[in-house]
């Protein structure tokens, strides 16, 4: 009877690890109160937070840009120098994003868990060392310029659900080599936080919006990888004219 409660109680524990587990690159949450965690801490100045990853990467995020509500659970990735911009009491590090960066979906802020919904205006704008960048699934809305004038940015990938890029995001990125977007095409554009009437644009399939020929003027042609059921749709889209290659991403 014993050993038949030890492995009733062992087969407990494992269904409860498993179930604590996230998928993605979901951060752990805090272990050690509400400004630190396994995998990172921050600080909280206003509305904007600064996250500090254990490699050292800082990464800035708001729950409330100017007039726009994201919701309550919502956060969008802000410039490094917006947060600085209005928290003039913390020092400001030498450079903002660099290196390879990856977004987290979620992050567990104050006991809370927020939802990185979406990338702001120029929030990765002239960043000289950033290499690439890296967004989940959870974000649907990139702002105009969002990567504007980094240098040196080779690599981007979007997740599963693009909602909205702007067309102007990618101005000035002109060592650009290659954009890994797991979005489908055709696109429903549309969330629960933003809608459009895809019908209202030449190419109705595209989350791309806005882009014109010189929102890609001193952009090298990239190559573009995208589900395989999807490869043709991009070919018929604005990607075409943008692109060296677009090709379906390896299984």
């Amino acid at each position: 009877m014993k050993t038949k409660l030890l492995v009733f109680a062992a087969a407990i524990a494992l269904s409860f690890t498993f179930m604590g587990c996230k998928g993605g690159n979901t951060p752990e949450d805090p272990s050690n109160g509400d400004t630190e965690t396994a995998d990172y801490s921050y600080t909280k100045k206003g509305g904007m937070y600064e996250v500090i990853l254990k490699s050292g990467q800082r990464l800035y995020f708001c729950e409330l840009v100017e007039s726009i509500q994201l919701g309550d659970d919502k956060l969008c990735v802000i410039n490094h120098g917006t947060y600085y911009k209005n928290n003039k009491d913390v020092d400001k590090p030498e450079y903002g994003y660099s290196g390879d960066v990856v977004i987290p979906s979620s992050l567990r802020l104050e006991g809370k868990e927020w939802i990185v919904y979406m990338v702001w205006e120029q929030a990765f704008a002239d960043c000289s060392e950033l290499n690439s960048i890296t967004l989940p699934n959870s974000v649907e809305k990139v702002d105009g310029y969002a990567f504007f004038r980094s240098t040196k940015l080779k690599r981007v990938s979007f997740g599963n659900h693009m909602v909205s890029l702007a067309g102007s995001a990618f101005q000035g990125c002109t060592s650009l080599a290659e954009i890994i977007c797991y979005t489908p095409l055709p696109n429903k554009v549309e969330s629960q936080y933003y809608t459009v009437d895809k019908e209202s644009y030449a190419y109705k399939y595209s989350f791309l919006m806005g882009a014109s020929e010189q929102d890609f003027s001193d952009v090298p042609l990239f190559k573009l990888y995208v589900p395989k059921n999807g490869v043709e749709a991009y070919k018929q889209d604005y990607w075409q004219y943008v692109t060296s290659d677009i090709l379906p991403i390896e299984e």
